[in-house]
């Protein structure tokens, strides 16, 4: 299973058909579930597994989940999101590498400070996030190049069974339908 088989799924599911959420453009229709989805099987992985807690983080392997810098030292990190099920807002809890740095980058609280230069920008290299993009800056450069993810992740559509693919297309309509999700009687 895939992102894109989830949408089309979600797309012409007899929850959806109808709602306002199938007026938006294809775009961000797509968007929009891509967003649902690290939620969905979050909750469905509660349901299987409830004695494991309220979530179930990975950290991904840092050869694995890869993004390629641009010229600017930019990289949108949306694809390892929807695909590596990266937490944007946990990045500084794990480690962001470079190759040509002997430590991870460190994290910079905004686009303001990472204008400007630092003391120590020749030992570390930094990065800020704006959205969703990862902007870099190394030695009062933009870095180039690739960076490896060590970083704090929910499972993704890969580790979900195919046995589980209609309930997670049914959590996500629920999700964009703002219909609670079921609580489990025995949890009360």
């Amino acid at each position: 299973m895939n992102l894109n088989d989830v949408i089309q799924r979600v797309k012409v599911h007899p929850g959806i058909l109808g709602t306002d959420v199938t007026r938006l453009s294809e775009d961000n229709f797509a968007f929009a579930v891509g967003q649902q989805i690290p939620s969905a099987i979050n909750d469905l992985l509660t349901k299987i597994a409830p004695d494991v807690g309220s979530r179930r983080y990975i950290t991904t392997d840092p050869a694995a989940v890869t993004v390629t810098l641009d010229a600017g030292g930019k990289a949108d990190l949306q694809p390892l999101v929807v695909s590596d099920g990266v937490l944007l807002e946990y990045l500084h809890m794990g480690e962001i590498t470079h190759l040509d740095w002997d430590f991870p980058l460190v994290e910079l609280s905004g686009s303001g400070e990472g204008a400007l230069e630092g003391n120590f920008d020749s030992l570390f290299a930094h990065y800020w996030m704006v959205g969703t993009v990862l902007h870099t800056r190394g030695d009062g450069e933009p870095l180039a190049g690739d960076l490896g993810f060590a970083v704090l992740a929910v499972p993704g559509l890969d580790s979900i069974s195919i046995q589980l693919t209609d309930d997670l297309v049914d959590m996500v309509v629920r999700r964009m339908r703002g219909v609670p999700v079921p609580v489990d009687p025995a949890k009360k």
